[in-house]
């Protein structure tokens, strides 16, 4: 049963997981080797990269603790004796809750870059200015302390379930409040989005003949790219409602979203570098 139910959840994984990280890998190495010749260097671009640095790394351990977690490998005495330990709370915590948080604060940045960007000449001058390090500290830190919270909840354990996996026990008043607080920061950052977006467009559209043809269609082509985040963050969001209300009594729904959640956090990690690769023709070549 552990088998074929980790099989049903690595296939449409892998699917998508291995030409997106090869695609997001040839994307990072392109436009690295593009800014050493002068281009690129926006930055949209600089985050782009600060936050693939951040995320692939993260992705990698959250699958990798899925893999030695959830599917066994590790070996279920082993797994079940980390029980009371630091390890239960820093795999839930650490390989699932910060990824998440980190993946929802790069939408949140994004959005506020491209606002900036379209709305403030002045301070986009200003904050275009910060090296890359702060960007990391930033990026690194602040989803942190976004589900800071969470750490002084009941601690969590690993507990057998009834089709063989090693699953997550939590009190449902626990998982409830977790699901709330992603779903409270998922929507803000949804919400705050939506209203970046919709002003940002506004403003292209109303300065469309000031601008150059070709600035025009770079505004509008970051826009689109931007936008597309946006979207997979309402598919985030939606998850983790769907948690929030079937915590309290419907706990197999919960156990169905917690295998699947997955999905968009995979389309969260790879949705940039897919829109930019398809409507960049020059990072094409």
């Amino acid at each position: 049963m552990v088998f074929l139910v980790g099989i049903w959840f690595w296939i449409p994984v892998f699917v998508i997981l291995i030409p997106s990280f090869i695609l997001h890998l040839t994307l990072i190495m392109v436009i690295r080797e593009r800014q050493k010749a002068g281009h690129y260097k926006s930055l949209f671009y600089r985050l782009f990269l600060v936050q693939s640095h951040l995320e692939l790394p993260l992705l990698l351990l959250h699958l990798f603790g899925r893999f030695f977690i959830k599917d066994q490998y590790a070996g279920r005495a082993l797994i079940l004796s980390t029980n009371g330990g630091f390890f239960p709370n820093f795999y839930y915590y650490g390989t699932i809750s910060y990824y998440l948080h980190v993946q929802t604060w790069g939408v949140i940045l994004q959005s506020a870059i491209r606002f900036i960007n379209i709305c403030s000449t002045q301070m986009t001058k200003v904050i275009a200015k910060a090296p890359n390090y702060v960007w990391y500290l930033t990026n690194a830190l602040a989803p942190f302390a976004i589900m800071s919270r969470l750490l002084f909840l009941e601690s969590v354990s690993f507990k057998p379930e009834s089709d063989g996996n090693v699953g997550i026990s939590t009190p449902p008043i626990v998982v409830q409040s977790n699901s709330m607080h992603g779903f409270v920061v998922t929507s803000f950052a949804t919400v705050f989005s939506s209203i970046c977006y919709v002003v940002v467009m506004i403003k292209i559209v109303a300065r469309k003949q000031q601008l150059t043809s070709k600035k025009y269609h770079k505004e509008k082509q970051l826009t689109v790219v931007g936008f597309a985040l946006f979207l997979a963050q309402c598919a985030m969001t939606t998850s983790y409602l769907m948690i929030a209300f079937a915590a309290s009594n419907n706990m197999p729904l919960v156990t169905i979203m917690r295998r699947i959640y997955i999905l968009p956090a995979l389309l969260l990690t790879f949705i940039n570098a897919w829109m930019l690769t398809l409507l960049n023709s020059k990072l094409r070549k």
